[in-house]
């Protein structure tokens, strides 16, 4: 029993052991890096975040921008509604003058014809009176 116990023990320390050279090789591997690395990796990093946030304003001035063409296009599209609204009510207005014209055309026509009767009548009338 005593020899499973140091075997055990045993056991225990080469595992601690172990993991305690990992951990120094870890360690060693991130000391590597030396301080001018760092810098030049937080620099970097600060010019990527630098040109997320211009890319950021960007994207909000073309949302504005969108924003704004949006609207002048629906302003536009208002005001040609209202065109052809206009140009509609003018050609019902047009309708109803050709319409009042053919009206008034039909009347002198026939009033024509009642005054060539009545002109004829007058003609053979003055003719048997002579």
């Amino acid at each position: 029993m005593k020899e499973k116990m140091d075997r055990n023990a045993l056991l225990f320390f080469g595992t601690t052991l172990l993991l305690l050279i990992t951990a120094v090789f870890l360690r060693s591997d991130t000391m590597a890096q030396t301080k001018k690395e760092l810098q030049n990796k937080k620099d970097d990093l600060s010019k990527k975040i630098e040109l997320t946030r211009k890319l950021i304003e960007e994207s909000e001035a073309q949302q504005r921008n969108t924003t704004n063409l949006l609207q002048i296009l629906n302003e536009q599209l208002r005001l040609r509604e209202e065109l052809v609204n206009a140009i509609g009510a003018e050609i019902e207005g047009i309708e109803d003058e050709i319409q009042q014209r053919e009206q008034n055309l039909g009347t002198l026509e026939n009033q024509l014809e009642a005054m060539k009767s009545e002109y004829a009548s007058m003609v053979v009338q003055a003719y048997k009176n002579r």
